[in-house]
């Protein structure tokens, strides 16, 4: 009687996981064949939510757009945003809408989905 919400391979548009920044069409084909697997095992979503995360800037040659498998594989998108302040060379404090908002606005003119702060 509860659900779960699975964030499979976050942070794609990332290059810090070994599945970021590779070419998002076999992103895409993984994403799905997961998705498929979870539901010839019978797998609802009343029991399962898929969230699609990516992190608040790309790093690398492709958009984080070119990471969305569809609005039929994917119940949430969610977003991370990391505010270094004065931990790196050359950072600093932001404001949660300096690090978050652009690419919130982006994730809002791709889908019609709930977003989440992951």
């Amino acid at each position: 009687d509860r659900r779960a919400y699975l964030r499979l391979a976050h942070e794609m548009n990332g290059n810090w996981y070994p599945w970021g920044q590779r070419a998002p069409q076999r992103f895409v084909a993984m994403w799905r064949r997961v998705h498929r697997i979870g539901a010839e095992t019978g797998i609802t979503s009343s029991q399962l939510q898929w969230v699609w995360t990516v992190t608040n800037q790309d790093h690398g040659p492709f958009d984080a757009e070119a990471y969305y498998p569809g609005d039929a594989w994917v119940d949430w998108l969610g977003l991370d945003g990391y505010n270094w302040g004065a931990v790196r060379p050359g950072s600093r404090w932001e404001t949660p809408s300096a690090v978050l908002e652009p690419m919130l606005e982006r994730l809002r003119r791709l889908a019609a989905k709930p977003i989440a702060l992951t």
